[in-house]
């Protein structure tokens, strides 16, 4: 789908809270993609029989719907987090960052009344998304098993031999490691 796939309505309106990254520390963590999603019914009758879907692109998860309470006219519902489980494989194999898309549809039956398309960074696996990262996935960041991380130690060890005379601070592990780092280009 594309941006002019579009379908706008007069009638509601759908307001997404959700994360602008999705990527292998999220899923991994169990953080949901998406905060909150705020329904409102611009009209003057009560909808009912409504259901919101979403789902992500490319390939990202499978669309989800959730059946909505009868929405009085002129008034809104909050839906908070909503669950939207994401291809973890693929996350945990994405070698490069891409562009993708957060959908949101509002159903009634089978017709679609409202469609959007948001906006979705698909980061690599190792990419760190800087101030929009969530806390919460910090540790998912942290790849023990990952080879660098000996190359990076090993490189450590043999700094701190070098300096072993004159090691003399709780520091000088942190140091090696953070000059480690320097010497190895990463």
């Amino acid at each position: 789908m594309t941006e002019s796939d579009a379908i706008r309505s007069s009638a509601f309106a759908v307001e997404l809270t959700y994360d602008r990254h999705a990527n292998h520390a999220l899923d991994h963590a169990g953080v949901n993609l998406i905060k909150d999603v705020r329904i409102s019914n611009l009209g003057d009758q009560e909808a009912v029989g409504l259901e919101i879907a979403l789902w992500a692109s490319p390939d990202l998860a499978a669309r989800v719907t959730v059946p909505l309470d009868p929405l009085p006219p002129t008034t809104a519902a909050h839906l908070g987090p909503v669950p939207l489980p994401l291809a973890s494989r693929r996350l945990a194999r994405q070698e490069a960052s891409e562009e993708g898309a957060l959908w949101v549809e509002l159903v009634r039956e089978d017709e679609v009344l409202l469609r959007q398309r948001h906006d979705l960074r698909v980061d690599a696996r190792t990419t760190w998304p800087g101030r929009d990262a969530l806390p919460e996935i910090l540790a998912a960041f942290v790849l023990p098993e990952d080879p660098q991380v000996e190359k990076i130690l090993s490189r450590a060890r043999h700094l701190l031999r070098e300096r072993v005379a004159t090691a003399d601070a709780p520091g000088d592990l942190a140091r090696a490691i953070y000059n480690a780092v320097q010497d190895l280009g990463l």
